[in-house]
């Protein structure tokens, strides 16, 4: 018998904590709040970045390096097969007067594809156009770049604000002029 009621009351602690796991469920499903997750901001790179070394390729074997960056420069990591992307290529294309004297655009893809050839000629009339690969030393030197599309403010060889778009935080304003950090998107 003393075995029987030692059953039951494991069983009714077992029970009991299930129902509490149940109710604070329903609870978080009911308030609609999830767990914490690495917000996309955090896929950016760091601002306050120091731009290391890289060395790509554009069009007809141009080199671009470290050495192309302006004291305000804006670069943007692209992709031909992305539809944000293209949205971000169009806006460069439309807000031309809006870039800083430079802009170098990496177009993932090499110039053995036609698509991203024809991406990167296009670019080529806001941008300096170089072709990268998924980690290559362009991704590295700006801090790590994982995600498509990226855009860059950088000013003297730093990261002065990054977005996943085309927008007032990494375009030309008073704010990147001045040297003070716009908000990051």
């Amino acid at each position: 018998m003393t075995l029987l009621w030692c059953v039951v009351l494991v069983l009714t602690v077992v029970s009991s904590l299930n129902l509490l796991l149940v109710l604070a469920l329903a609870r978080r499903v009911r308030t609609g709040a999830a767990p914490p997750v690495a917000a996309a901001a955090s896929l950016l790179p760091p601002l306050g970045h120091r731009v290391g070394a890289f060395h790509e390729t554009g069009p007809r074997d141009t080199p671009v390096t470290e050495l192309d960056l302006a004291e305000d420069t804006l670069v943007a990591f692209l992709s031909p097969a992305c539809d944000p992307c293209v949205e971000a290529a169009e806006t460069l294309l439309a807000r031309r007067d809006d870039l800083p004297a430079r802009t170098l655009a990496f177009v993932l893809g090499s110039d053995d594809d036609p698509r991203a050839v024809g991406f990167a000629d296009r670019l080529g009339a806001v941008a300096r156009p170089a072709f990268v690969a998924v980690g290559g030393t362009a991704a590295a030197a700006f801090g790590g770049v994982r995600e498509y599309p990226t855009v860059l403010r950088v000013v003297g060889g730093e990261v002065v604000a990054a977005s996943h778009e085309v927008d007032a935080s990494v375009l030309r304003t008073s704010d990147a002029s001045s040297g003070s950090h716009p908000a990051r998107r």
